[in-house]
């Protein structure tokens, strides 16, 4: 017989928070000795951006932006080089693609043309109305009768609508005249992301946006550089940006000489549960250092500039020239194990490029999927110091989520940081030229906890701290006044469903407040080696005292599990051994002393 001692009957749902500051900005060291005297790799180009955002593709029912080809059910083909506007040179696109109207889950993947599908995805939605935009840089078909386009696939049974929309072109360089270098359409990274536009009062912004509200956002540096941080006659500028806590909806980010926002999305908010989103996006400059945002339901935005692309005026160089590629998938944490690799852990890869000796920075879509809990993807040059922000937040559970970044790159290649905790997939999508940063840092161990016993449960929900006996009759361990679990589900792992148990009104009473829980609350689990585990409460329940019914609250979980278990009456009040009081939690981190 399961022993006793809890609350409200009722199954609540989850609610998701995102914690703490978003931060989606790329710190970036400044691209060192021009590689102009080296061979200039084949496919090496110069950004140009379009005078305006160019909606060339939406497959939904009615809409008038239907300049692609059907090749079957899920893939469409579209020409970039009939786009007006758009040189016949054009050897690559970058465009930002949004799935829509999706009654599932699955990805959808833009490559180019005439080429074998690639391993590789580059928006993901794994919810049904689940709603999503993301940038992507692509190389244009050069096979036979592919020439200048790309197809747009959606995976196999998915059922989801997209859109495209193109921001600009790269054009190749001339390796005949001055070496291939060239003033402008070079990519040129701060040397630490800027935050040049924050609307949270709590850190210094002027307000949230109101639905319907276009702002002028000035480009100048939060280091009092000012608009000298852009030079006055840049191409286009390259940033980082996010919405946080805000309703279902579109944020536009666009040129500042355009008096109306373009038919186009940078990010989007839907009704998932994803409130908080982040996006990058590329956006041509106009005469003076800004760019204006348009917020359809409005809400907080934030604005971290990354980068910009050169104008005429400055000094030639092959550096900042971007090579692009099929996408290639360079990691994949699901390849070489189950279970998601835990917070704090850290993954490298190398980009692949023909010569990594002349690669600064490489272009990678980042995926997470399975993550343990909220927060954000971490992209750096291997072997150099982690940067404090983040280039993909997590912001639901469970989730799979992209984003597009820019990231430097290092002689040891790219290092990926979850903060709590994901499977990370990085599919590069071509690199920029330039010396790569010096790797000085060994790679940080990742935590590889014990599977063993739990010893130790601290829940300042119910006011407990004490140790954790183990046996075959847990009744009459718990007698003694402590925690108590079976001998076969005491262990406490990521692939574990644990059970601890405790008295509520005899024997001291400890778990005499386990109906303080509440969907969300956070408790913590010590194991037998001193490894502590933290655990999310996902339900409160009460239940008849039996194994079955018990593990049948498990069926929307993972493993990873832990329930905390007391005798409870039938309202889950403490006094009665007729029903059981349950808590039931994921974990969502390892090695995470509690404070």
């Amino acid at each position: 017989m399961l022993f006793c001692d809890g609350a409200r009957i009722r199954r609540l749902s989850v609610e998701l928070v995102v914690v703490g500051l978003v931060s989606v900005g790329l710190t970036m060291p400044a691209m060192p000795a021009s590689v102009a005297s080296a061979a200039l790799p084949a496919g090496a180009s110069k950004y140009q951006p379009l005078a305006d955002i160019y909606r060339v593709a939406d497959t939904r029912p009615g809409a008038s932006q239907k300049q692609y080809t059907q090749i079957d059910a899920q893939t469409i083909e579209i020409n970039i080089r009939a786009i007006p506007g758009v040189p016949a040179t054009a050897i690559a696109v970058v465009v930002n693609l949004a799935i829509v109207d999706n009654a599932g889950s699955g990805y959808v993947l833009i490559y180019p043309a005439g080429e074998a599908l690639p391993l590789a995805s580059t928006a993901n939605c794994n919810v049904a109305g689940c709603i999503v935009a993301n940038m992507a840089h692509v190389k244009l078909g050069t096979a036979a009768g592919s020439e200048g386009k790309v197809r747009v696939k959606r995976s196999s049974g998915m059922n989801a609508d997209f859109v495209v929309d193109v921001l600009g072109v790269y054009l190749p360089v001339d390796p005949t005249v001055a070496a291939g270098a060239v003033g402008g359409g070079r990519f040129v990274p701060l040397p630490s992301a800027q935050r040049v536009y924050e609307t949270r009062p709590d850190y210094g912004g002027s307000g949230a946006f109101g639905a319907g509200e276009t702002r002028l956002v000035a480009l100048r540096g939060s280091n009092g550089t000012g608009s000298a941080v852009i030079p006055a006659d840049a191409l286009a500028v390259v940033v980082s940006v996010a919405a946080i806590n805000g309703s279902a909806g579109y944020w536009t980010v666009f040129g500042s000489s355009q008096s109306v926002h373009p038919d186009a999305s940078t990010l989007n908010l839907d009704r998932t549960g994803a409130s908080t989103r982040a996006a990058q996006a590329i956006v041509r400059m106009d005469s003076d250092p800004s760019i204006k945002v348009f917020s359809q339901t409005g809400g907080n935005f934030i604005v971290d500039v990354v980068g910009y692309f050169t104008g005429a005026s400055a000094a030639v160089s092959t550096d900042g020239l971007f090579v692009p590629g099929v996408p290639q998938r360079r990691l994949d944490t699901r390849n070489t194990q189950t279970l998601a690799p835990w917070n704090g852990s850290t993954f490298e890869f190398t980009v692949n490029a023909p010569s990594a000796a002349s690669v600064a920075a490489a272009v990678v879509n980042l995926t997470a999927t399975s993550p343990w809990d909220y927060g954000y993807l971490t992209a750096y040059a291997a072997g150099t110091a982690k940067p404090l922000t983040s280039n993909l937040n997590i912001s639901a559970w469970p989730q799979t989520i992209a984003n597009h970044a820019i990231v430097p790159v290092s002689n040891r290649g790219v290092a990926v940081y979850t903060f709590a905790g994901a499977h990370i997939i990085a599919d590069v999508e071509g690199w920029y030229l330039g010396t790569p940063a010096a790797a000085t840092l060994t790679k940080p161990a990742n935590p590889s906890p014990a599977e063993v016993d739990a010893g130790w449960i601290l829940a300042p929900q119910m006011n407990v701290s004490l140790p954790v006996a183990i046996g075959p009759d847990p009744e009459i361990i718990a007698n003694s006044g402590t925690a108590a679990s079976w001998t076969w589900k005491a262990a406490v792992s990521g692939t574990a469903h644990s059970m601890i148990f405790g008295h509520r009104t005899s024997h001291g009473g400890p778990f005499r407040y386990i109906n303080s829980f509440a969907v969300g609350d956070v408790f913590f689990v010590r194991n037998v080696v001193g490894e502590w585990f933290r655990y999310r409460v996902m339900q409160v329940a009460v239940v008849r005292p039996k194994f079955s019914l018990l593990e049948a609250i498990l069926a929307f979980l993972p493993t990873g599990t832990m329930q905390l278990i007391a005798c409870s009456q039938a309202n889950g009040a403490p006094g009665g051994v007729a029903y059981r009081f349950v808590v039931t939690a994921r974990m969502i981190g390892v090695g995470q002393t509690p404070g």
